[in-house]
């Protein structure tokens, strides 16, 4: 299958496209961590507000250790932010928040949507972690 060219003519540029878009995330997500928030509002806070707007008051905000761990859980419920979105008052901070927050509403008004999602990234995401762990 790897030495077959029509599927590197398949996965090729998917495999680019994802790379250079990671990458651009990266870029951005350093630079405007630069940025502050008008208000000095922290990551936390944005999502908090955010989900108070939309009456997700039952929606818990947690910080959580780890770099790129943020996620919504539908299962509990719970919006974990990492440290470094939850106590920064930064724009990127807020984006992130503000993402985030956006998969709660999500639940709220279609939970098979994050249910599916939810339910394929699960095995995918835990095997990224465990390689990291072994890494």
């Amino acid at each position: 299958m790897l030495g077959d060219p029509i599927f590197w003519i398949f996965v090729l540029p998917g495999l680019l496209l994802g790379a250079y878009a990671q990458s651009r995330i990266k870029i951005n997500i350093a630079k405007y961590s630069q940025v502050g928030t008008q208000d000095g509002i922290t990551g936390a806070q944005v999502a908090r507000r955010l989900l108070d707007s939309q009456g997700l008051r039952n929606v818990t905000v947690e910080s959580t250790p780890g770099m790129l761990s943020d996620h919504y859980d539908p299962r509990s419920k719970t919006l974990r932010l990492s440290q470094g979105v939850y106590f920064a008052p930064s724009v990127a901070a807020a984006g992130i928040a503000a993402h985030e927050a956006g998969h709660a509403l999500q639940d709220k008004t279609s939970p098979v949507t994050i249910s599916v999602t939810g339910t394929l990234e699960r095995p995918a995401t835990r095997d990224l972690r465990v390689n990291e762990d072994t890494a």
